[in-house]
């Protein structure tokens, strides 16, 4: 029984961001690949997006629809490639907050979200990065990525293209579908970090027993 619980334990308290791995794909240029090109041409696409959000509605929702392609391609690519990196994760991660937040601040300017909305968002998306960091500090693998973050982002992309061209009821109820996403996906996330620290917790106490008997 003791045995079967440690194997359990085992699978918990691993890194998953190794400095010494992330010196390593940098010194040997592994970060210079097609998937990370992907993530900087999505970046770029983000600034005539603004420059026509205004004038051209139009012409914002293909740039939008473009950069949102390149989120969707870029991990695909890197794993039909094998080009998946320490690296690639951080950086696409970093990406996506960045790009989140500059469409966030676009759709205040604009009118297109209410202030409810993104802060709400934005709140979410905070608590994440606050986990994560925690995670971090204690040397703790990150939650598993969950289908519905994906759900979500095209739920508020959704919305946001519907709102752009007019359709407001609509984009308000694909933006309520989003939010009730972004929420689940806030609750599974603090779970399983509970989970997370639960699991390095009784591992602890499991050597610590295992030391006083011996």
């Amino acid at each position: 029984m003791a045995a079967s619980s440690s194997r359990s334990l085992v699978r918990h308290p691993g890194c998953i961001i190794q400095p010494s791995i992330l010196k390593n794909e940098i010194r040997t240029g592994k970060i210079v690949n097609l998937p990370n090109l992907l993530g900087i041409l999505r970046l770029l696409l983000l600034i005539p997006l603004a420059l026509t959000l205004r004038a051209r509605p139009d012409l914002a929702v293909v740039f939008g629809a473009g950069a949102y392609c390149l989120d969707a391609l870029d991990g695909r690519v890197a794993r039909s490639l094998k080009q998946e990196t320490m690296w690639g994760k951080l950086w696409d991660g970093f990406l996506d907050k960045v790009s989140l937040g500059l469409v966030l601040l676009l759709c205040l300017q604009t009118g297109l979200l209410p202030v409810w909305a993104c802060a709400l968002i934005t709140s979410y998306h905070v608590v994440m990065i606050a986990g994560t960091c925690v995670l971090l500090y204690r040397g703790l693998r990150q939650p598993d990525g969950r289908s519905w973050g994906a759900l979500a982002n095209l739920l508020l992309g959704t919305a946001i293209l519907l709102r752009l061209l007019g359709y407001s009821l609509p984009g308000q109820h694909v933006l309520l579908a989003s939010l009730a996403a972004s929420v689940l996906l806030l609750g599974d996330y603090i779970l399983q970090i509970l989970q997370t620290l639960r699991s390095r917790q009784r591992s602890a106490d499991l050597r610590s027993c295992k030391e006083g008997k011996a």
